[in-house]
């Protein structure tokens, strides 16, 4: 029996793919008791070759070519072809711990958990660890909780598909796929999957490297690419807005409004520097236009809430003072 499928999306990675997948096959497990799936989509590099090395060399990687599909389509090309019980989404620049994957299964199965969230390291190209998890109110208590509650108690704002082991059948039977072709997918995906969750907790020991590279996907952009970052962004505050609205819990309302003013917080700084004035300001109105100030304090430190608090009284001058601030 197949007790996990791990996806991993394959797309210009060739220097770092090997270590992935070295990681991923140095574990307490059986082969014949996991899988791990390649989503290849076309790449530039040598991505294709290194993939169907490992492919051809151990019974239990299997690779799927797709043409143009997106991280999130890759990752939907995986939940349709897991075989695993549970299904484990990880980024091939990254790598995991060896010899951990049979304990997070085992207390996965003990427990009878739809998911687990795991915890991290951020390292950098040499290995060295920069950081440990990340903030914004995360809390790794042990406690065995509804996806609800995790949500509004102990998520924070860490909307990160890698950190969660998922039972596959939870995935399928509630249509939980992610947008596809659009950056920030984990943040509209992840919020929908934790509302379907029946009992989760958390296994604070890191097992997951999350390399910080600073030619990835959201950096180095050109003007085009930014605004397809900022109208991705949008889409996904429109998302969560349209989510907030069907929840019939206060306290989950809140969560969903908090993030929403995360998002966009965190999106007006970046245009303020990155876009025109007269963009910046169409953006302005376009959120005016949705609704979504006031913004709300919720679960933020003190410098996001005086951030927000100037935001509230003027969008237009926080993005003002955020550009001042970047020419210095």
């Amino acid at each position: 029996m197949i007790k996990l499928s791990i996806i991993v999306p394959v797309y210009n990675v060739a220097p770092y793919l090997a270590k992935c997948l070295d990681s991923l096959l140095c574990q307490d497990l059986e082969a014949e008791e996991y899988e791990i799936v390649l989503v290849y989509d076309e790449s530039i590099d040598d991505s294709l070759k290194i993939a169907k090395n490992y492919a051809t060399t151990y019974s239990h990687i299997r690779l799927i070519i797709e043409t143009k599909k997106s991280l999130g389509g890759a990752r939907n090309t995986g939940i349709e072809n897991a075989r695993g019980i549970y299904i484990w989404f990880v980024d091939s620049d990254d790598y995991v711990r060896t010899n951990s994957l049979g304990q997070l299964l085992d207390k996965m199965s003990k427990l009878n958990l739809d998911a687990l969230r795991l915890n991290y390291y951020s390292v950098d190209g040499f290995g060295q660890i920069i950081s440990k998890g990340v903030s914004y109110n995360v809390d790794y208590s042990s406690q065995v909780v509804d996806g609800r509650t995790f949500l509004v108690d102990r998520l924070g704002y860490a909307c990160y598909s890698v950190m969660y082991i998922i039972r596959t059948k939870l995935l399928r039977d509630n249509n939980l796929y992610f947008y596809e072709k659009i950056y920030f997918e984990d943040v509209e995906w992840l919020p929908r999957v934790l509302i379907n969750i029946r009992r989760i907790t958390s296994h604070s020991i890191p097992v997951y490297y999350y390399l910080q590279r600073s030619d990835s996907m959201t950096h180095n952009k050109s003007l085009k690419e930014v605004r397809k970052l900022v109208n991705d962004k949008l889409l996904v505050i429109d998302r969560l807005n349209q989510i907030c609205i069907e929840q019939s819990s206060l306290k989950v309302q809140k969560w969903f409004k908090g993030m929403i003013s995360f998002s966009v917080q965190t999106l007006l700084s970046s245009i303020s520097y990155t876009l025109p004035k007269d963009e910046v300001h169409r953006y302005i109105y376009y959120l005016k236009v949705k609704n979504v100030f006031p913004l709300i304090y919720y679960q933020l430190n003190i410098r996001k809430k005086m951030n927000i608090f100037i935001i509230n009284i003027s969008p237009t001058l926080y993005c003002f003072l955020k550009q001042i601030r970047f020419k210095r």
